[in-house]
C-alpha cells in the first residue's frame, strides 16, 4: 500500500471547496513513486449590478475559480553512489481576472466610499481568465567519495494564458463618470523555458570545501493583446499587438568555505553571467522589427559566521547582484521602452540563538542595500499604459526579528517583525500623474509630470508584522483538541511611483482562526476555520488613468476542513 499518504478536504462560504493530497509508494528496492494532487473551487459570488439597461453582463456573477494541479515524482536509487529524481507537473486554472471597481474612492480620501458593497460591482466588460502550464525536471546526483556531481535539468511551459477584464472598472452611465471604454485582454500565445545546471561540490573532512558549476537558461515567449468594446454588442475588438521575446543566458559560478577555527567560518563566491535578449514587434502599435540588448556582469558575495556559544551564532554578509536590461511592450499610447541593467550592493548582519534549553528560537538582523539604475515600472497616468524607467539610485534599510517558542507542552507561539525604509534618489526622474484630474498628488507636478525624488518605492510598506498561537488540550491517547490563531499586519504604502492622497493604500490587519480536533495519533484531523475573520475590507490596488478605480483584498471566509493520513 501507499506510505506517507494524506488527503485534505476543506469547504467554506462563497461556495468554496478544496481538496489536496499526496501518496508515496515504494516500487521495489530501487524505485519510489509519489503523486500529489490539488483541486480548489470557489463559486462566482460578486454580482454585476448595473444601472445601464444595455449592459450585456448585468446580473451575472464573477470572481470564482476552478484550480487544479498535479505533480508526479519518481526516485531511482540503484546504489548509494547514484540517484535520479524525476518530476512532471501541470496546472489548469479557470477563473476571474482581478476585479477593478470604478469610483470606489472620493477625491481627497483613500477610504472606500460610503455604502460600498463588496459583493456587487458595476462593470460593462467581460471578465475571464484561463491558465494552463506544464513542466518537468530531472535531478541527478553522483557520489564519488570526496565530491558529489549534480545535474539539474528543467523545462517549463505556459500552454495557455488568457486574461480579460474591464480595466476602467465602470459602467457607461454618464460622460462625467466614464467617457470611454477600456476593456482589454492579455494573451500568451507560446512559451517555453529550459534550464540546465552542472555542479560539483566537495565533501572534504578538513576546513576547506568548495563548489563550482555552469548554468544555462533559454526562454522563448510569444504574446499578444486585444481590445474589446462590449458596449457595441460585439465581442471581439481590434488586435492590440503581437510580440516575441527571447532570453539566452549562461553563467559560471564558484564558491569556497574555510573554517578558520571551530567557531569562525568564512565563505566567498563569484559568478559571471552573460545574457542576450531580443524583442520582436510582429504586429500592432509599432512598425515590425527586432531589438537586441546584451551584457555581462561579475557578481559575488563574502560572509562570515562566528559561534558565540553552543546556542548562539552571529553572522555578516556583503553581496553584489544585478538584473539584466528589460523591455516594455508598446501600446497604443506608449512606444517600446527598455531599461538598462541595474546593480545591487547589499549588507546584512545578524544573530541566531536557541533559548530556554532550545524551547525557543530567536533571529535578528539589520540590512541595507543600494540599487544603481533601478528598473521601475511607471503605470497609468493619462492613459492605460506602462513604461520602464531607470532611477539613478534607490536605497533600502531596516531590520527583521523572528521569534518562536514552545512556552508549555500545549502552547506554541511565534512572532515576526520587519522595518523597511526605502527611498528613490533621482532629482531628474518624473512620471505622469493621474489622467482623470480626480486625484490629489502629493509631489511637485509640472506639466502633468511629478518628481518622485525622495519617494519610497511603490508597494513597499515600512512595517510588516505577524504572530501565531497554538494551544492544544489532550483528550486521551493520541487525541487533541486545539486552537490556532494568526494575525498579519502591514502598514500603509504608495501604490504608484508618485504619491497621491487617494492611492496611499491604507494599513491592513487580517486575522485567521481555527478550532480543530486531531485523533488517531495525527492520522485524522477535523477543524472549523475562518480567514479575514473580522471582515476587513480595504482597497489594495489602483488604476489611476480614470474613475478612481480600485481593487479589494480577499473576503472573509468560513469553512470546515478534514485531513486523513494513510499508512
Amino acid at each position: 500500500g501507499a506510505r506517507d499518504a494524506y488527503v485534505n478536504l476543506s469547504a467554506g462560504n462563497h461556495g468554496s471547496f478544496n481538496i489536496d493530497g499526496a501518496a508515496s509508494l515504494p516500487l521495489g528496492e530501487q524505485w519510489a513513486l509519489r503523486a500529489s494532487v490539488l483541486s480548489q473551487h470557489r463559486d462566482n459570488f460578486v454580482k454585476v449590478v448595473s444601472a445601464q439597461p444595455g449592459n450585456l453582463y448585468n446580473g451575472q456573477k464573477i470572481d470564482g475559480y476552478d484550480d487544479r494541479a498535479i505533480r508526479l515524482q519518481a526516485l531511482y536509487k540503484p546504489s548509494n553512489s547514484f540517484s535520479a529524481l524525476f518530476n512532471v507537473h501541470g496546472r489548469d486554472l479557470d477563473g476571474s481576472a482581478r476585479l477593478f471597481r470604478a469610483n470606489v474612492l472620493n477625491t481627497g480620501s483613500n477610504a472606500l466610499v460610503a455604502g460600498f458593497d463588496e459583493d456587487g460591482i458595476s462593470t460593462n466588460g467581460k471578465n475571464e481568465q484561463q491558465f494552463r502550464s506544464s513542466g518537468g525536471s530531472v535531478n541527478i546526483t553522483w557520489n564519488l567519495g570526496q565530491v558529489n556531481l549534480f545535474s539539474v535539468t528543467g523545462y517549463e511551459s505556459i500552454d495557455k494564458y488568457f486574461t480579460r477584464g474591464d480595466i476602467d472598472g465602470g459602467d457607461k452611465i454618464t460622460a462625467a463618470t466614464r467617457p470611454f471604454q477600456v476593456e482589454t485582454a492579455g494573451i500568451v500565445d507560446d512559451h517555453s523555458q529550459f534550464t540546465q545546471e552542472f555542479r560539483v561540490a566537495s565533501k572534504f573532512n578538513g576546513p576547506f570545501n568548495y563548489q563550482a558549476g555552469v548554468y544555462f537558461f533559454k526562454d522563448k515567449l510569444a504574446a499578444s493583446s486585444k481590445t474589446y468594446d462590449s458596449d457595441t454588442g460585439g465581442e471581439l475588438g481590434f488586435l492590440g499587438s503581437s510580440t516575441k521575446q527571447t532570453n539566452d543566458a549562461w553563467a559560471l559560478f564558484g564558491s569556497a568555505s574555510y573554517d578558520l577555527s571551530a567557531d569562525l567560518k568564512l565563505r566567498g563566491g563569484l559568478r559571471y553571467t552573460h545574457e542576450s535578449k531580443t524583442f520582436t514587434k510582429v504586429t500592432g502599435f509599432a512598425d515590425p522589427g527586432s531589438t537586441t540588448i546584451s551584457g555581462n556582469k561579475v557578481t559575488g558575495d563574502v560572509s562570515g559566521t562566528y559561534r558565540l556559544s553552543k546556542d548562539t551564532n552571529v553572522y555578516a554578509r556583503l553581496a553584489t547582484g544585478f538584473r539584466g536590461a528589460s523591455f516594455g511592450s508598446p501600446t497604443s499610447g506608449q512606444a517600446l521602452t527598455s531599461a538598462k541593467p541595474e546593480t545591487t550592493t547589499s549588507y546584512e548582519a545578524g544573530v541566531k540563538s536557541d533559548l530556554w534549553n532550545r524551547r525557543a528560537r530567536l533571529g535578528a538582523s539589520v540590512f541595507r542595500y543600494v540599487v544603481k539604475d533601478q528598473q521601475l515600472t511607471a503605470v497609468g497616468g493619462g492613459s492605460n499604459v506602462t513604461s520602464l524607467v531607470n532611477a539613478e539610485k534607490s536605497i533600502g534599510q531596516g531590520f527583521e526579528l523572528d521569534f518562536e517558542a514552545l512556552v508549555t507542552d500545549q502552547l506554541r507561539v511565534s512572532a515576526g517583525l520587519s522595518y523597511n525604509d526605502t527611498e528613490i534618489q533621482d532629482k531628474a526622474l518624473t512620471v505622469p500623474v493621474c489622467g482623470s484630474g480626480l486625484c490629489t498628488p502629493l509631489n511637485t507636478v509640472v506639466g502633468g509630470f511629478a518628481s518622485i525624488n525622495g519617494n519610497a518605492l511603490p508597494q513597499a510598506p515600512k512595517w510588516i508584522a505577524n504572530a501565531t498561537l497554538r494551544y492544544g488540550v489532550p483528550m486521551g491517547p493520541g487525541s487533541e483538541l486545539y486552537f490556532f490563531g494568526d494575525v498579519a499586519y502591514r502598514s500603509k504604502f504608495d501604490q504608484f511611483l508618485y504619491r497621491t492622497v487617494e492611492y496611499t493604500i491604507q494599513p491592513l490587519t487580517e486575522v485567521g482562526l481555527k478550532l480543530g480536533y486531531s485523533w488517531g495519533n495525527g492520522k485524522y484531523d477535523a477543524s472549523l476555520f475562518c480567514r479575514n475573520c473580522a471582515n476587513t475590507v480595504k482597497n489594495i490596488y489602483g488604476i489611476d488613468f480614470h474613475n478612481l478605480t480600485g481593487a479589494l483584498n480577499e473576503p472573509r471566509t468560513f469553512g470546515v476542513a478534514l485531513r486523513v493520513a494513510f499508512d
